[in-house]
């Protein structure tokens, strides 16, 4: 399924037991704007071109280019020219790909070392996992292009994060206090204060260890959370509401501009029937 308007479609596909979502996309018209995920991002260019920018500079990919977002590295996008791109995105959750990566190495957290790669074994091993989820019907096949993408991704990853950081600790337990009690209605004075910290002091912290400001942080998860629960059923009001946003309106306007598509359109993709008309 895909939603679509005369010149950008979206297509979405999950793999709930690795905890992974595939997005193909074609755009022309349409720009993110600037936003992060709490997952590992990983796609490349099939046709065309889009520009983006990230970690403090612009970039552009090429067809086969491939694109690598770290947990919460901020960026935008969109096509480079008026005859759009065609491009894929693996959003693949922490915790499954550092035990699959543990298999191979040291475990530790990763973060990818460049943001655009050109590199078509691993392109090749992202179509082959997309390819899979797209089918559907084969989850043994599933699991090995996903330890496959696993291991070529290995090539472009380094560790992320040093435990020796000034605050590392109170911003573990900020950052866990963000994700519990995302619903309620956070002030970035009681977070210092809970810590003993400054209010400057835990944004310059939050940005040394998550490379963006807590607002942004707390935006992320919270997105995270209303997809989460969009994908299991929850209407799009209750979703909101669970997530901590105002109410539904401010929960799509975020939505599409990290995504591309509304929160209903989104359940959709994802298999969530549609409520009976009344009558």
């Amino acid at each position: 399924m895909q939603q679509a308007t005369a010149d950008d479609w979206f297509r979405t596909r999950r793999d709930d037991t690795r905890g992974a979502e595939a997005l193909q996309a074609g755009l022309s018209r349409h720009a993110y704007g600037r936003h992060a995920h709490v997952t590992y991002a990983v796609g490349f260019t099939e046709r065309g071109s889009q520009s983006f920018w990230c970690r403090g500079a612009r970039h552009r990919t090429q067809p086969g280019s491939v694109i690598l977002f770290s947990p919460f590295d901020l960026h935008d996008g969109h096509a480079t020219t008026d005859a759009g791109v065609v491009y894929r995105m693996l959003y693949l959750a922490p915790e499954p790909l550092s035990v699959a990566l543990a298999e191979l190495g040291p475990r530790h957290e990763i973060g990818f070392r460049d943001v655009v790669a050109e590199d078509p074994p691993l392109a090749a091993a992202l179509f082959a996992y997309a390819r899979e989820l797209d089918a559907g019907d084969d989850p043994f096949a599933a699991g090995e292009r996903y330890l496959g993408l696993a291991a070529a991704l290995m090539r472009h990853a380094g560790r992320r994060g040093r435990a020796e950081d000034a605050g590392h600790g109170a911003i573990a337990r900020l950052a866990a206090r963000m994700r519990e009690e995302m619903a309620e209605r956070l002030t970035i004075e009681a977070l210092a204060e809970g810590e003993g910290l400054g209010r400057f002091q835990l944004i310059r912290a939050f940005r040394r260890r998550f490379g963006l400001p807590p607002s942004e942080y707390l935006r992320a998860i919270r997105l995270e959370a209303a997809k989460g629960a969009l994908a299991r059923g929850v209407p799009p009001a209750e979703a909101a509401a669970g997530a901590g946003f105002t109410d539904q309106a401010h929960l799509t306007r975020l939505f599409k501009r990290a995504y591309g598509l509304t929160p209903a359109a989104y359940a959709r993709q994802a298999g969530v029937p549609r409520p009976p008309r009344r009558t």
